[in-house]
C-alpha cells in the first residue's frame, strides 16, 4: 500500500523516511485517536508547506483537526502505522456543510 500523495518530502521526515519511490511500509490503518492531534497537526503544517511554499498559523490548523475530535466532529481522521516508525501517513474525509442565509 502506499500513500496517497505521498511525495517523500519533508512529510516522509516527519514520518521517518521513505522517498518518492520508495514510500513507508504501512501495515496498519486505523481510525485516528485524541491522541495522534500532535502528529496530524505536524503532518498537516508540512504539507501545506510543501503544497504552498508559505508556512501555516500552528494554531489556526491545530483548531481545525481537533474539529475532528468534537460531537459533531467536523472530519473523520485516518492514521497508517508503519511497523516499527509508529504513524507513518493520515488521510482525512472532511463533512460537507452549508449555511442557510
Amino acid at each position: 500500500m502506499t500513500l496517497s500523495g505521498w511525495n517523500g518530502g519533508a512529510l516522509a521526515d516527519a514520518a521517518g523516511g521513505g522517498t518518492a519511490s520508495d514510500p513507508p511500509t504501512i501495515d496498519t490503518i486505523r481510525r485516528a485517536l485524541q491522541s495522534d492531534v500532535d502528529i496530524l497537526v505536524e503532518f498537516t503544517l508540512q504539507e501545506g508547506y510543501e503544497a504552498e511554499g508559505a508556512p501555516k498559523e500552528e494554531a489556526a490548523v491545530r483548531r481545525g483537526v481537533e474539529g475532528g475530535f468534537k460531537t459533531p466532529p467536523l472530519a473523520e481522521y485516518w492514521v497508517a502505522e508503519g511497523p516499527e516508525k509508529g504513524i507513518v501517513g493520515s488521510t482525512s474525509v472532511v463533512t460537507e456543510w452549508s449555511v442557510d442565509e
